[in-house]
């Protein structure tokens, strides 16, 4: 080893100035191949003006003279096939872009539009089957990505592809428990059809195929099916909740309940994962707009009947009654279930006091409860017996009729008075509950039970709905 070199080393290991390190850009190839290995679709800018591409275009088309277009234009010339463009419309300009565009169709601008097709799926059918017909050939050109699901699921065919992938969405081993996005990419789907309008296309008809169009829940299996599909995975609802999202889901779920109770299990699964996605329609009206009012319908009525389960059920847990106390109890049961049975309570709502309370938040923890989970109810601010009141509120007709449990009295009101209470409120008094009702009560709860016999006549004269004794003994 030389001096010199020996100089070098020394001079290495016992520097007198500390080596600055160097540091040099990641290289746009780095850069790129990063970005694909963490599976960042980064949007790319066209070095180009869209909106006059978009108009040479169409006058390129209407003359059929494409001779002015260089490789950038046809290059970004799909990023033009919007909705504003016209070219979506007018068949005659699209079948002379493709024409014009057969020569020149390399991979990148097959997948363009590739792109376009599944995202005017259902808005524009009639260019979507022109840009299909155009691809299927040419699927080979556009890599493996496009051109496996191609063959596998007919992606270019129009006429097959929603019905291939909806049955693929309901086969038992195609794990949908993240939704239905997740279960298309698991698929081997490029990135994005699972949120194009072909994808909600298959969407739709996967949920329509499995509640038979709407009429039918066969078994519990199917009814978790179309939840998991309805998921985004992370606890909300699919597209985040959009309003063609929510429609196509209620009625999958809710449309079959319309003329059947259907199974107890079914519903409760259903109306959970529905008020814990939508929450409660009587008190968030804005998330069920998109919601067809017959499937409204049929939520409203399960939740009446909560409500009315709700307070009979707790009334039971939170009161140390007596024999002839339990007897009163059963007897205000039949009596109100017997209304519900025949279809006369419109809507109920639910008062609980500090008991009440502490029970129903008890049951929402019990993921096992028989009156499902998420429970709705209102707070009772004072009464004579704050601790065990629980007050049920009814719509019967034209009437709001109110029944305390712990020697309260059952008032009426005519929706029309201005005392009467209206349901939904958050938190109620003694005073909102019971002001102003109208003769001949209010009505105490004997216990020989003739308070029946006075309640059901009010209701019939006011309302000419009609129970008879045969029905609630």
């Amino acid at each position: 080893m030389s001096l010199t070199l020996k100089d070098i080393l020394k001079a290495w290991q016992n520097p007198v100035c500390p080596i600055r390190s160097m540091e040099f850009p990641t290289s746009k190839a780095v850069e790129a191949a990063r970005r694909i290995g963490e599976g960042v679709d980064r949007q790319t800018k066209p070095p180009i003006d869209l909106s006059m591409l978009r108009t040479k275009i169409v006058q390129a088309a209407k003359s059929k003279d494409f001779s002015a277009f260089d490789v950038l234009d046809w290059r970004y010339s799909t990023m033009c096939l919007d909705k504003e463009s016209g070219l979506l419309e007018e068949m005659t300009l699209l079948q002379a872009y493709l024409g014009a565009l057969a020569q020149r169709a390399k991979g990148r601008i097959l997948r363009g539009l590739a792109r376009v097709y599944v995202h005017v799926f259902s808005s524009f059918p009639s260019a979507a089957s022109i840009l299909a017909a155009f691809l299927a050939s040419r699927a080979d050109a556009m890599g493996r990505r496009w051109a496996d699901p191609a063959k596998k699921y007919h992606l270019f065919n129009p006429d097959q592809v929603v019905a291939s992938l909806a049955r693929h969405l309901l086969r038992q081993d195609v794990d949908a428990s993240h939704g239905y996005v997740a279960a298309l990419d698991q698929a081997g789907l490029p990135p994005g059809i699972a949120v194009s309008e072909l994808g909600i296309s298959i969407f739709q008809a996967a949920l329509r195929q499995a509640s038979k169009q709407g009429n039918r829940l066969d078994s519990q299996e199917v009814a978790q099916r179309i939840i998991d599909l309805s998921s985004n995975g992370e606890g909300g609802l699919a597209l985040q909740g959009a309003n063609l999202v929510v429609r196509e889901v209620t009625n999958a779920l809710l449309m079959p309940f319309r003329a059947t109770k259907g199974d107890e299990t079914i519903r409760n699964r259903v109306k959970t994962f529905l008020l814990n996605k939508l929450h409660d329609p009587r008190l968030d009206r804005a998330l069920w707009l998109p919601v067809r009012e017959e499937a409204k319908a049929v939520m409203h009525g399960w939740l009446t009947e909560q409500s009315l389960e709700l307070f009979l059920g707790i009334v039971d847990r939170v009161s140390d009654m007596d024999e002839d106390a339990r007897r009163m109890w059963q007897m205000r049961g039949k009596f109100w279930r017997a209304y519900h049975r025949k279809g006369f309570i419109n809507e109920a709502w639910v008062v609980l006091g500090v008991n009440g309370v502490r029970e129903a938040r008890r049951i929402n923890l019990q993921a096992d409860s028989p009156l499902g989970q998420a429970l709705s109810y209102a707070e009772l601010t004072y009464s004579t017996d704050i601790m065990n009141h629980i007050v049920l509120i009814m719509k019967i007709d034209n009437l709001v009729v109110v029944d305390w449990s712990h020697n309260g009295r059952c008032h009426i009101w005519s929706d029309r008075n201005k005392y009467a209470p209206a349901l939904y409120r958050p938190r109620y008094s003694k005073n909102d509950l019971t002001q102003g009702s109208e003769k001949p009560g209010p009505y105490t709860h004997y216990a020989g039970g003739t308070w029946r016999e006075n309640v059901a006549e009010h209701i019939r004269r006011e309302t000419g709905r009609r129970v008879l004794a045969n029905d609630y003994r």
